[in-house]
């Protein structure tokens, strides 16, 4: 029977110390959870200035005369003081953030820092054109690679106003200028040219061998250039030969490969001598 008492001795003991250490435990939980502190919210600018933050004095009960105050770091500058704890028109940077407020007529102060980071993407873009085949009108469309664009504007032969749209129809040739302005109001621009496509023949452009392939035939060389296009391989060519007899002769030779904007081609074509070539010895 006295083990027995002993032992209920200790174990009376043992929940005794821990009941004590909870109380330690549940005192301190309680103490650090009731420390004043400003928690603060943040909206990191994505455009010049449009930051913002929100602060809220926690863990203080019946206090007054509240007031924020935002700092920017370092230097401690004064930007604003309000009472509602709300501060926008923020560029990226350190703030720190105090409110201020009494207890009991004792004055209190509790401050927080945190830092924007802007999360701004600059535009930019690339265009792509279709150049004018015949009769028919261009195209471009606007591919934006960063940034978030508001609005599409043409400047050029064919003006079109701002647009949410990044394509262009119906467009003459000549030269223009892209627009692009994105939600911050910022402008990026860009100029180009539509085309009209075209494959022809340079009419200044004529070049001939030095010497004769035969008494008969001359190897002749006439400038292919390509607008807007490129000439597309293989290339038939056909040559009306007019005789001076009045007939016409017809020799089509076909170009496997070249360059796609501009090609010299070379035809052996009839010569023809109005006046016999008389040759005599001394």
């Amino acid at each position: 029977m006295k083990i027995q008492k002993l032992v209920l001795s200790h174990q009376k003991n043992v929940i005794t110390i821990f009941l004590f250490l909870i109380g330690i435990g549940f005192q301190f939980s309680l103490s650090a959870q009731s420390t004043p502190s400003v928690k603060l919210e943040k909206v990191d600018p994505s455009c010049s200035g449009n930051g913002a933050l929100t602060a809220l004095l926690e863990n203080v009960n019946n206090s007054g005369n509240l007031s924020y105050n935002i700092f920017i770091l370092p230097g401690e500058t004064l930007l604003n003081t309000n009472q509602n704890g709300v501060f926008d028109g923020l560029e990226e940077g350190s703030y720190r953030v105090t409110a201020n407020y009494t207890i009991e007529g004792a004055p209190q102060e509790t401050s927080s820092e945190i830092t924007l980071n802007t999360v701004f993407e600059p535009l930019s873009f690339t265009v792509l054109s279709n150049s004018l085949c015949e009769s028919d009108l261009g195209r471009i469309e606007v591919v934006i690679h960063s940034g978030t664009p508001a609005s599409f504007q043409l400047l050029g032969p064919s003006q079109r106003a701002p647009q949410e749209s990044p394509v262009f129809e119906d467009l003459e040739a000549g030269n223009y200028t892209i627009i692009v302005t994105d939600d911050c109001g910022d402008r990026l621009s860009q100029s180009f040219e539509i085309q009209k496509a075209e494959i022809f023949i340079d009419p200044g452009y004529q070049q001939f061998e030095n010497a004769l392939n035969s008494c008969e035939e001359i190897s002749v060389g006439h400038l292919v250039k390509s607008i807007g296009t490129a000439i597309a391989y293989p290339l038939q060519v056909n040559y009306s030969i007019y005789t001076p007899g009045g007939a016409i002769e017809e020799i089509n030779k076909e170009i496997v490969s070249g360059d796609p904007s501009e090609n010299v081609i070379y035809g052996d074509l009839p010569f023809f001598t109005i006046k016999p070539i008389v040759m005599t010895l001394p």
